[in-house]
């Protein structure tokens, strides 16, 4: 179960790298703080996925993936606030926004996955 999480985990680093990278290249006049929401969410849930090797039963790592997996959704509506409030005609940032939002996405496979895997 432990090489499994660390392997979530790893996805989950590199995820929160990708929001990270993403987040800078935000336009300067951030108003609503859309870069700090995106930091902060994407740390939570790289926390929670630390998190589910503490839990002792599959039915705590069931519940702690499932909260990870509300963070994801909570990251992908920030993405999504952002794609509005900037510019729609910054291509560079469209993309990078769809190429994270496909990242979360596989994550959320992985994490579905997880418990069966897990209690195989």
């Amino acid at each position: 179960m432990n090489n499994q999480i660390y392997s979530l985990w790893q996805e989950s680093f590199k995820l929160v790298s990708q929001l990270h990278a993403h987040a800078s290249t935000f336009p300067k006049k951030d108003v609503i703080g859309l870069r700090a929401q995106l930091e902060h969410i994407g740390m939570e849930f790289m926390n929670q996925i630390a998190e589910v090797s503490t839990a002792s039963t599959l039915r705590e790592v069931r519940k702690k993936l499932a909260e990870s997996i509300v963070t994801l959704s909570r990251v992908s509506g920030i993405l999504s606030m952002a794609k509005i409030t900037f510019s729609m005609d910054d291509l560079k940032l469209q993309m990078g926004i769809t190429l994270v939002q496909t990242l979360i996405s596989q994550i959320q496979d992985t994490i579905l996955a997880a418990p069966a895997r897990m209690s195989a």
